[in-house]
């Protein structure tokens, strides 16, 4: 053997070795990083129940009769905006590699006692739960682990953000929706003073006067997809005086804006189609008060005697 084959021989010994010491599987390794042999998904169409919880509150989402509504902490049609990502998550859920078994490292993970407990029911009655932890390495990856164990594992499909939010985000925002092209009139009543706006062919009009096409654009644009900022659940009066809004489109709509005193930064606002009040901001409020602006006076907010 020549001494170049020697040395190349006792190199690769040496590499053989080094090789074993280090890759050798070792007694009480901590994760194995095997794909799990269980599955996590459900079909989106026959979910029929979703409970979130986390230390302190919980949220109840359930399909009645084809309607999602938001069942508790309060009854209330469900946001499908929120909701969308949770359902199509749960139908193509993959359960990824195992990276974890040690309890100790539960909270790395967040994974543990304060992680957010995820239940799934399908219409059959099958339930899956799971305890969802921190986002993984990729936006759609989460960490995770079956209730009762201790094995922590990667999934892919839902992602933290789209289960952690309030109560008031799993509600539907909507105040009044419709087309936008419907609306034909608009009917402000602010104190002693009525002022119509009303579109010809030639465009929008109060009286004699037009109105900027881009004022009325953006007015009706936020008219005809009118969300909420909040809910004023227990609120009963609103004590201040409100502009009242008229809105003609496919069908006939009245809107009550009550500005918050003292400061007005805030307003409350009803429809005739719900007893429901919500919260927005003055800006949104004076986007659809801007055709009529320097027509209104202080009389529409002022407070009751």
């Amino acid at each position: 053997m020549s001494k170049s084959t020697t040395v190349l021989v006792a190199v690769f010994i040496i590499l053989a070795v080094v090789a074993y010491f280090f890759l050798k599987p070792s007694e009480g390794r901590e994760a194995s990083y095997e794909t799990a042999s269980f599955s996590m998904s459900l079909d989106s169409a026959s979910i029929v129940k979703i409970l979130i919880e986390k230390p302190g509150k919980s949220v109840t989402l359930e399909n009645q009769g084809g309607k999602w509504m938001v069942t508790s902490p309060i009854s209330y049609p469900a946001n499908m905006v929120n909701l969308f990502p949770i359902l199509g998550g749960m139908g193509k859920f993959k359960v990824g590699s195992l990276v974890s078994s040690n309890p100790d490292k539960q909270q790395m993970f967040q994974v543990d006692s304060a992680g957010t407990k995820l239940t799934v029911t399908d219409r059959s009655g099958k339930t899956i739960s799971m305890i969802v932890g921190k986002m993984g390495p990729s936006f759609d990856e989460i960490y995770f682990r079956k209730e009762n164990s201790n094995d922590v594992f990667l999934g892919s499909g839902l992602s933290p953000w789209s289960l952690n939010q309030e109560v008031r985000e799993w509600r539907d925002k909507t105040i009044f929706a419709t087309q936008k092209d419907l609306i034909s009139r608009l009917e402000y009543i602010a104190g002693a003073k009525t002022i119509a706006v009303e579109k010809d062919s030639t465009g929008w009009k109060t009286g004699s006067d037009s109105i900027d096409s881009n004022i009325m654009s953006s007015a009706l644009s936020a008219l005809s997809d009118l969300k909420t900022e909040d809910f004023a659940d227990t609120l009963q009066k609103p004590d201040s005086e409100p502009i009242h809004l008229k809105v003609t489109s496919d069908k006939e709509v009245a809107i009550n804006f009550y500005p918050q005193l003292p400061d007005s930064q805030k307003y409350y606002v009803q429809t005739s189609q719900s007893a429901q009040f919500f919260i927005l901001s003055k800006w949104s409020v004076q986007n659809i008060l801007k055709p009529i602006e320097k027509y209104l006076t202080a009389s529409g907010g002022k407070k009751k005697k």
